[in-house]
């Protein structure tokens, strides 16, 4: 199967053999890109343990490797980078991918002028992939496969993701617009500022210190909403164990407000 019919299937698995096909005739740049990304990552090949989703430190390695490369490449090449990140699996290289993907979009964003959605394939891969969309850019962005933690955009960017997410999804979000068609895990909407997250299933926590915006869970929330939640309107369709905002806080559960607590 050629990348194309690759982009064109919706909710389509990329088996071995696809891979395989799209790695014997991908272009250059793909593995151009590929050996960059692992250039950059044997320069500080561990993560800071107090690495959080405020720190754009990896973003800009990766965003100043880029560009001084001046490796050509399309947003069709961003989604094989995506599909043959397969060949990292097992290994700490992956740890990185994310903030590698988002600076390829941003780049190729920025010195294209392009509107066009970007799209990510990770529903081969075992592993999740942390810090995608983790930028400024106003890229719309969409993942078919499921997201690590510190996913979402800090701008006016938008986020699809159709499986399921990690924790920390949408944190210090302004303005921007995350959709999650599977499930989330923990903090979702994190320190958000404005904007809107909506996710279809489940959840496990969700708006921890929000200062604004909009969240709409479709779904149930297995532990708790709004602690320490300073502003904006949560809505939750399904159950939830736990409500813990502060009086006064708009939050509502199957279209009735909660009052929260003192």
């Amino acid at each position: 199967m050629k990348l194309q019919n690759i982009i064109e299937t919706e909710y389509e698995t990329v088996t071995g053999d696809e891979i395989k096909e799209l790695a014997g005739v991908s272009h250059s740049c793909v593995s151009d890109l590929l050996t960059l990304y692992q250039k950059e990552w044997d320069k500080d090949q561990k993560i800071p343990a107090n690495y959080t989703r405020e720190d754009l430190t990896l973003y800009n390695q990766f965003s100043d490797a880029i560009k001084k490369s001046k490796i050509s490449y399309t947003k069709e090449d961003i989604t094989a980078f995506s599909i043959l990140l397969h060949q990292f699996e097992g290994s700490s290289i992956l740890e990185k991918a994310g903030s590698m993907l988002t600076a390829l979009i941003a780049v190729h964003q920025k010195e294209t002028n392009c509107e066009d959605e970007y799209l990510i394939i990770t529903n081969h891969l075992k592993e999740k992939i942390d810090f995608i969309s983790h930028t400024n850019s106003n890229a719309r962005i969409r993942v078919r496969g499921n997201c690590g933690d510190y996913a979402g955009p800090f701008g006016e960017g938008s986020l699809i993701i159709e499986g399921n997410c990690g924790s920390f999804l949408g944190g210090s979000m302004k303005n921007g617009y995350v959709e999650v068609f599977g499930n989330a895990e923990n903090m979702i909407g994190y320190h958000l500022y404005s904007g809107k997250i909506i996710i279809h299933k489940n959840v496990n926590s969700v708006g921890n210190q929000m200062k604004g915006g909009h969240i709409i869970v479709k779904g149930n929330v297995t532990n708790h909403v709004g602690a320490e939640m300073e502003g904006g309107r949560i809505d939750i369709e399904g159950t939830c164990k736990s409500f813990r905002h502060p009086k006064g806080m708009e939050v509502y559960n199957r279209g009735k407000k909660v009052e929260g607590k003192k």
